[in-house]
């Protein structure tokens, strides 16, 4: 009884690391996710400011020429 206790056990450490591991391996993903979406929304300012810029250039030229 007390040996087949213990393999219980031992099989229930196993399987809370096991979805520990999951866990973090899911928590890690999402970081990455989190991440990547600020990436994009920081090139995508970039993107829009430079082109405001642009916008901005393009219409002085336009005035002084």
């Amino acid at each position: 009884m007390p040996a087949r206790e213990l393999d219980w056990k031992a099989n229930e450490t196993r399987r809370e690391r096991a979805r520990r591991k999951k866990n973090e391996a899911f928590r890690r993903k999402l970081e990455q996710n989190r991440q990547s979406k600020d990436q994009v929304q920081r090139a995508r300012l970039a993107v829009w400011s430079a082109g405001l810029i642009w916008c901005y250039v393009g219409i002085q030229w336009a005035m002084h020429h």
